[in-house]
């Protein structure tokens, strides 16, 4: 995502636009069987037949610890948020994700 930010600033001279983003690129979620995982993951692949160019990414980040970090988030009444640190593993949640109105605009 910061190599599309990075490509729309640099390159094409305009803030990221997210549907440039949708064109070019989908995601899929990793889920453990059909539960949303608390810490789960995405990938973002590249569309079949774009022109996004190809970036080379170093293969090892040396001293990648130095500049990990923790976040804490403030979250409105009714909002997800994301969840404490636990050295526990994580159960299984049922999440549906929220649609709001103006979402299908932006498509």
């Amino acid at each position: 995502m910061s190599c599309f930010a990075g490509f729309c600033k640099s390159y094409l001279g305009c803030a990221p636009y997210f549907p440039l983003w949708l064109h070019l690129f989908y995601g899929k979620t990793q889920p453990a069987g059909n539960a949303i995982q608390d810490a789960g993951g995405v990938t973002f692949q590249e569309r079949a037949g774009t022109a996004y160019p190809k970036i080379e990414l170093p293969k090892k980040i040396p001293s990648w610890k130095k500049g990990f970090f923790y976040v804490q988030e403030e979250v409105p009444a009714r909002q997800i948020s994301i969840p404490s640190y636990s050295e526990k593993p994580s159960a299984p949640v049922n999440l549906k994700p929220l649609s709001s109105k103006g979402d299908e605009e932006m498509v």
